[in-house]
């Protein structure tokens, strides 16, 4: 269970690096009233993240410890999808296909 809520935390804090809902109400309650109101809904929001993603992590380890074939077609689906997001992007890059 401790490894499930390290996972759980580690994946809390990868999640507040990109700019979301999170970072703004962190950033909202910053102007609002300075360094404690900041502290208190990063932390807060880091506390959302880790009890969603504990959960969710436990919900995935229970359907995959009932049904294992569960995880190989999980991982075929991704490197398919891999694999043509791959093909996708090295076609766009040879046509010279560009963002804006």
């Amino acid at each position: 269970m401790i490894g499930v809520f390290l996972r759980g935390l580690s994946l809390s804090l990868s999640l507040s690096i990109p700019l979301g809902p999170g970072n703004f109400a962190i950033l909202r309650a910053g102007l609002r009233s300075g360094w404690r109101g900041t502290v208190l809904t990063g932390l807060g929001t880091v506390a959302g993240d880790l009890a969603y993603s504990t959960l969710s992590l436990r919900g995935a380890a229970t359907l995959l410890i009932r049904w294992p074939a569960l995880g190989t077609a999980l991982a075929a689906a991704g490197s398919v999808l891999r694999i043509r997001l791959g093909t996708l992007t090295l076609r766009d890059a040879w046509r010279g296909v560009s963002v804006s």
